[in-house]
């Protein structure tokens, strides 16, 4: 049945070509020498698509192999159809020596259509060596230097105009070999440095978008650790100190893997004097917290003050400020900051805990009565942070403990009836730099 459905085939592709071939194929000097060649390369032609289109590979390999001897030029489909059968044969083969046969006939009917037709292919020669390279990877992914070759010469041939999808079908492939121990961390670093250039040059509308894909497959492959993005990127730093593009996409890597090396704080240093933002002055702060060196800590704080006009954000930072001011023991600067918070942002209930902080802790420079009205000023400022706390804050357990222990401190009915105070009268505390009007209360 079959055999006579390919003979109907023979005749009907027959009659048809000798009808086109007159007005296409024998003119047409790329069929062969003559019109008597022409017109049997042609018919040979129909004969190959038909068993393509059956399936009959054994028959469409014999005709293929004429086709290529008498009239290699003659259509892009011989090749077209020739990749269709060997992707057949290479997922078929049953041996590894049968898979190598067929995968090195694939490569090279698509090196012959590239030759023939990558000026007039519709995608182009960079588009055909990109397929080649993708049908490479596909059924021979061992063979990585083959494979890394193949995908650079599409690469390159693509130019400014690039597939985008590509690089990044490429560098993916870098980075999962990475992660199964293939690909070693220098090949994907050097890849990594050449490749993330052609983003910043391409014109394709989503470049950013495909960039960002790009990152996330570096940032997620495991190699984009503290210790690789160092040795990435140090010499090239050392050679451009003054390049904010370099340093800016350095730091944005090292903080997507929340580096905190003395490298990370070099670069966010060298970033913010470049490109100073209240944003990257609080990161810096906040890292030499850390790492206790208050001196530069309050240097950015300061900074990232002065840059920042929202009055809420503002009003944190003071609140920064003053709580390191506090740990620093200096009690009348933090004392300042805390007042400037609450003047932003009257409600800041951090602000009223370091106030009423302060002046517990500048309390030491008083005795005996002196020493008792100080717990009256704390005990205001807490008792108003707690009114401004939410009952889940986790500071406000503290905050009413420290109420209590406050009200414990206050000085007896005894102490009070001798000086001629009366429980709930104005009263002034003076005690070293403490000058606060405050309320007289009673020891319970």
């Amino acid at each position: 049945m079959k055999t006579i459905k390919l003979l109907l085939l023979i005749v009907v592709a027959t009659l048809s070509t000798t009808s086109f071939a007159q007005v296409s194929y024998l003119e047409n000097p790329n069929w062969g020498a003559n019109p008597d060649e022409r017109e049997a390369n042609a018919v040979t032609f129909n004969l190959y698509r038909n068993a393509v289109t059956l399936k009959d590979y054994p028959t469409a390999t014999g005709l293929l192999t004429e086709l290529l001897t008498k009239s290699p030029k003659g259509s892009e489909n011989i090749y077209i159809f020739g990749i269709r059968i060997y992707e057949s044969k290479v997922t078929n083969a049953t041996s590894l020596d049968e898979k190598k046969i067929a995968l090195d006939s694939l490569m090279f009917l698509y090196d012959k259509r590239i030759e023939h037709y990558g000026t007039t292919s519709k995608i182009g020669a960079a588009g055909l060596k990109e397929y080649k390279a993708q049908a490479y990877y596909r059924h021979n992914p061992s063979d990585l230097d083959g494979v890394q070759s193949l995908f650079q010469e599409a690469i390159e041939a693509g130019g400014a105009k690039i597939d985008l999808r590509l690089v990044n079908s490429y560098f993916k492939m870098l980075a999962d070999g990475y992660s199964i121990d293939i690909v070693e961390v220098d090949q994907l670093l050097e890849n990594y440095n050449k490749l993330i250039v052609i983003f910043d040059q391409s014109a394709d509308p989503n470049a950013a978008k495909e960039k960002q894909t790009f990152e996330s497959l570096f940032l997620n492959s495991g190699a984009a650790n503290c210790e690789n993005l160092e040795m990435l990127f140090k010499d090239k730093i050392a050679q451009y100190p003054d390049s904010t593009e370099l340093i800016e996409k350095t730091f944005k890597l090292l903080s997507g893997s929340k580096c905190e090396s003395e490298f990370y704080l070099t670069i966010a240093e060298k970033l913010n004097t470049l490109k100073p933002s209240a944003d990257l002055a609080i990161i810096l702060a906040s890292a030499f917290q850390e790492k206790k060196d208050y001196t530069k800590a309050m240097q950015y704080l300061n900074e990232a003050a002065a840059n920042e006009t929202d009055p809420t954000a503002k009003s944190n930072l003071y609140i920064n400020i003053a709580g390191t001011e506090l740990t620093l023991k200096n009690l009348t600067s933090a004392v300042k900051y805390a007042n400037m918070a609450i003047e932003l942002s009257p409600e800041n209930a951090y602000a009223y805990i370091i106030l009423g902080s302060a002046y517990i802790q500048g309390s030491v420079a008083c005795t005996d009565f002196k020493l008792k009205t100080v717990y009256w000023v704390a005990y205001d400022e807490f008792l108003k942070a707690r009114r401004y706390l939410s009952e889940e804050d986790p500071q406000m357990a503290n905050v009413k403990a420290q109420i209590v222990a406050f009200s414990g401190n206050f000085p007896t009915t005894e102490e009070c009836f001798f000086l001629g105070l009366n429980e709930g009268a104005a009263y002034n505390v003076e005690c070293g730099w403490i000058k606060k009007a405050t309320t007289v209360r009673i020891r319970k």
